[in-house]
């Protein structure tokens, strides 16, 4: 997989590179090897740079920040948040059950207790 990253980044020489050329020598280098990425990654917005690792068989993915998961079409159809009602804020989104199993995909059933709420029960323990 690296090899099919590096030759999509134009430095298929990067593959021989000892710095690189094995996995534990890519750990030892980490930092230096994620600039490199991070660098070529910065020239392209993120659809074209989806299609780039699509066509070289790299697999890649979206990193969202939680606006982006409440708003994304795939997190919707697959149920991945919920809004539930709190007692205090209203209807809250939130993350639903992951995994989602077919026979058992599970629920969130409240969102949780207030602060103290359970002190009493638990000194009684």
């Amino acid at each position: 997989m690296f090899k099919r990253l590096v030759a999509a980044m134009g430095q298929p020489e990067l593959s021989t590179d000892p710095a690189y050329a094995t996995h534990t020598a890519r750990g030892s280098n980490q930092a230096v090897l994620d600039q490199i990425i991070a660098d070529w990654t910065a020239a392209f917005d993120r659809e074209a740079l989806g299609r780039v690792l699509d066509e070289a068989g790299v697999p890649g993915g979206d990193i969202f920040r939680a606006a982006e998961m409440l708003e994304d079409t795939h997190f919707r159809a697959r149920q991945a948040t919920i809004e539930i009602a709190h007692p205090r804020f209203g209807m809250l989104k939130m993350q639903n059950v992951a995994p989602r199993l077919s026979d058992t995909p599970g629920s969130i059933r409240s969102v949780g207790p207030e602060l103290g709420e359970h002190n009493h029960e638990a000194r009684r323990r």
